[in-house]
């Protein structure tokens, strides 16, 4: 029996319920081929699509489902010239559906995904943001779960989806401003939260961050300040990065080359004022957000990419007024699916009706959980459900069908008619509500 094995730095869930800062000018935008690779990618495992146009593409089966009121799953295959494709889509109405940034509770460690989707009670989720793979874990955008902020962006990975608190969801830039200012001094600039700190940068971290070593949060410097704060007062200057978990009422301003130079001059018994927030680019008021790399469609228009590499791909975008969000993983790597490229994923998430969409991780980390769907005789007794009735099921199923090689993600979803294709895979497990995968 396989397990769920997907480790998830961010994710995304909904949940169902009947629910400023200055402008800054958005920096250049990377050139394409610095764009990230999904954190599981593997380069041997890498196909190649046409550039060209997609081909016409025939739809083998298609079953749509009802996940919670206002909520909706999709299960679809398709084939084309290039193979064959399996996608799961969730569309949600953010009128009367909560969606919010969930994580393991470290911004520094990764968990499956059905963790925190079962944590939070969701009723679907989707893996999100790309993350610091085979080190800290930390997600690389940002993250504001329930209107607080969790962790900043690292340089470069501005891009994001968020949701406001009347339920509109957009995708933007999300930055990161903060201050750090001694008494009677002159205020030290922050540049990331719980987060690896760019050149010249400093960095403050909050019990948020978990137990993972900071010294990887300031690799390669050639000089490092850390200035442990308690309850506002400095306790400690160090020339290096401190280990283990920050205690209740402590945060640690950690700089890096001319970041730590800016934090010589503080000493114990200083009194230092910190504040900080999330600064989105259209200066709305976020309620939850997660980071993501490349825009597939901005108002309407699918964003050309070049890259040919086809491969497992999670996304999230929105309708043209943002209430209505649509969430999609695309099997790959396998016989009966194939991936698909970063324009065909575009397309797809235009063909679900989104006008604005970002793409999250894919690789090993696609990854979709979905509530089973309640007997006809089922009916929740709390909106939103907090626990199950003898007849109200609790379980998850996950949309991930088979394992490919390198992936972490494996799992079973409901099927129609099977349409011909190899067959292929282990036996299909339910993941229970009341257990927690490895």
């Amino acid at each position: 029996m396989q397990t769920l094995r997907l480790l998830a730095a961010a994710a995304l869930v909904l949940g169902p319920m009947a629910i400023s800062a200055p402008a800054q000018a958005d920096p250049t935008p990377p050139a394409e081929d610095t764009l990230e690779t999904a954190s599981s990618y593997q380069a041997s495992s890498t196909l190649l699509a046409p550039t060209a146009a997609a081909p016409e593409r025939l739809e083998t089966a298609k079953k749509t489902r009802p996940v919670a009121p206002g909520i909706s799953l999709t299960s679809f295959d398709t084939y084309d010239a290039l193979g064959w494709l399996r996608a799961d889509a969730v569309t949600a109405d953010l009128g009367g559906a909560k969606a919010d940034y969930v994580f393991s509770g470290e911004v520094s460690k990764t968990e499956p995904l059905s963790g925190p989707a079962k944590r939070s009670r969701a009723v679907a989720a989707v893996n999100g943001d790309f993350f610091d793979i085979n080190n800290s874990g930390a997600a690389q955008g940002i993250g504001v779960q329930n209107g607080a902020l969790i962790q900043s962006p690292v340089a470069g990975h501005e891009n994001a989806v968020a949701v406001t608190g009347d339920g509109v969801g957009r995708v933007l830039k999300m930055y990161f401003e903060g201050t750090a200012t001694p008494s009677g001094g002159a205020p030290v600039k922050l540049t990331q939260f719980n987060q690896i700190i760019q050149r010249d940068g400093v960095g403050l971290f909050t019990p948020l961050w978990g137990s993972y070593n900071r010294a990887r949060a300031v690799e390669g410097a050639t000089s490092v300040a850390e200035v442990v704060l308690v309850d506002g007062v400095v306790t400690e200057v160090r020339t290096s990065a401190g280990t283990g978990p920050i205690p209740a009422g402590t945060t640690i301003l950690l700089g890096r080359d001319a970041g730590a130079a800016a934090l010589a001059a503080l000493k114990a018994g200083d009194k230092v004022d910190v504040a900080y927030q999330p600064k989105p680019s259209d200066g709305s008021s976020v309620k939850a957000a997660v980071g993501g790399n490349w825009v597939l469609v901005k108002d309407g228009v699918v964003q050309n990419s070049t890259d040919p590499a086809a491969h497992p791909r999670t996304a999230v975008g929105f309708s043209a007024d943002g209430r209505k969000m649509y969430l999609l993983t695309v099997d790959g790597r396998q016989a009966d699916s194939r991936g698909v490229t970063l324009n065909e994923l575009a397309a797809m998430m235009k063909d679900l009706g989104a006008a604005n969409a970002l793409n999250l991780d894919g690789g090993g980390s696609s990854t979709m959980l979905a509530r089973e769907p309640a007997p006809p005789t089922c009916r929740w007794r709390t909106a939103p459900p907090t626990a199950a009735s003898a007849t109200c099921p609790t379980a998850w199923r996950s949309t991930r069908p088979r394992a490919a090689a390198g992936s972490r993600a494996s799992g079973w979803r409901p099927r129609a008619t099977p349409p011909r294709r190899p067959a292929s895979g282990p036996s299909p497990v339910a993941v229970p509500s009341g257990s927690s995968p490895a």
